[in-house]
Parts: structure tokens; C-alpha cells; sequence
């Protein structure tokens, strides 16, 4: 029903280099555009608190958020064999990073919010009962999704070590080991929730409110 699109662009550059008979070197760098949808037909309405203000709602036709320009992923390794063990030894290594797009569904939040969404809540409604059609119209139940419009592209560091040796009647023995982090990850978390001591939520207008953003390392602060 809508018309979402997005333009991606990708580049790699390579070289090895031979610096001995018994080590060699490689060196890449790869660029991701990855972007942001954009929906053709306008229908898209995207909500945020941080980038749209108090008042949530972008309005239809406003961007999804902000594409990142600079997901530059190095990757360098390097293999060599001893001479002093003659040959039969060989040690590989390597550092790379590695960005991701990501489940595409994960970014088209703001086509949900051209129905209305409702979270109905005791809490805060302490006369809340079946049906609930008379409740919707109440302020603190409009509950759209919310996704960070400045958020950053997911990426993995990996890095490994590996020792090959050849071994007596044809065999070969391997002891490896590798490692890898997420940055930037992404996430589903909730805002605009109950305060357990006042029984409010921060902002009243509006229920609970989903919420979609990459983890940092700093804590995130949220309304």
C-alpha cells in the first residue's frame, strides 16, 4: 500500500602485496550507502520525539530520518610462514569491519503510524473496561512508533589469529581464534512509560510509545 523506496550504492577496493616468498599482505576498504526509505506516495507520517519535538508527529511526507555517508570498512591481513620452522608453519592474521543494513522492516515505522495505533492502560484509565471503543478518544492513548531518525548504521569489528602446522602422515593442525563486537546494534525499547511514583506518564498526550534505536556504549536518555 505504500510506495517505499531507497537507493543503495556499494565500492570495494583490494591490493596484496608479496613483501617476501614467505609473507604476504592485503589490504581493502569497502564503502556502504546504505540509506533511508522514502515513501513516493507521502503517505508515511514519521514520529520522534527527539527529532520532531513534544508534540511526536512529523507530519506526513517528512523524511525518515537522515541516511549515514561514511560506513568506510577496512580489512587488513597478513600471512606468514617462519623460516626458522621451514616452511611448515603458518601463522594468519586479520582485523575487519563490517556495516549492515540491517531487516528492512526495522526501518519502515512511520507507515504505521497512518492508522491510528492505541495502548489502553488501568494505570492511567482506572475505569478502563470492555468495550473499549469510548476510550480511544481520551487523552494518554495514541501510541505510534517511534524510530530514531539520526540513528547510526549497525557494524561488527571482527578480528582473528590463526596457527597451521603441518603434521606427520599428511595431516595439518589448526588452533584459531577469533573475536567480534557489535556496535551500534538495533533495538526495541519502550518510552513515554508509567512513572511508578507519580502514576504519570512524561507526556500525557500520548500512551505507550515503541521505540526503534541502535545501542551505544553511552546510556541513552529518553522522554
Amino acid at each position: 500500500m505504500n510506495g517505499l523506496r531507497k537507493t543503495e550504492v556499494y565500492a570495494y577496493a583490494m591490493d596484496e602485496w608479496k613483501l617476501r616468498p614467505n609473507l604476504t599482505f592485503n589490504l581493502g576498504l569497502r564503502y556502504s550507502f546504505y540509506n533511508v526509505f522514502h515513501d513516493v506516495l507521502g503517505r508515511a507520517i514519521p514520529f520522534d520525539f527527539a527529532s520532531c519535538g513534544a508534540k511526536g508527529f512529523c507530519g506526513a511526507g517528512a523524511g525518515f530520518g537522515n541516511p549515514n555517508k561514511l560506513d568506510l570498512d577496512p580489512r587488513i591481513s597478513l600471512t606468514w610462514a617462519p623460516d626458522v620452522l621451514r616452511g611448515k608453519t603458518v601463522v594468519r592474521s586479520g582485523f575487519g569491519l563490517y556495516h549492515g543494513d540491517g531487516q528492512l522492516d526495522d526501518q519502515n515505522l512511520p507507515i504505521s503510524n497512518e492508522v491510528g495505533r492505541y495502548s489502553l492502560s488501568a494505570g492511567t484509565i482506572p475505569n478502563l473496561s470492555y468495550p473499549v471503543t469510548p476510550f480511544l478518544d481520551g487523552p494518554g492513548t495514541v501510541s505510534p512508533r517511534d524510530m530514531d531518525r539520526n540513528r547510526k548504521d549497525m557494524y561488527v569489528s571482527q578480528w582473528g589469529l590463526s596457527v597451521q602446522q603441518a603434521l606427520p602422515h599428511n595431516l595439518v593442525g589448526t588452533l584459531s581464534y577469533v573475536g567480534s563486537k557489535g556496535t551500534h546494534l538495533l533495538t526495541t525499547s519502550y518510552l513515554n512509560l508509567i512513572d511508578p511514583a507519580s502514576g504519570l506518564r512524561p507526556n500525557p498526550a500520548f500512551g505507550q510509545v515503541e521505540y526503534r534505536e541502535t545501542l551505544t556504549t553511552a546510556p541513552m536518555k529518553h522522554l
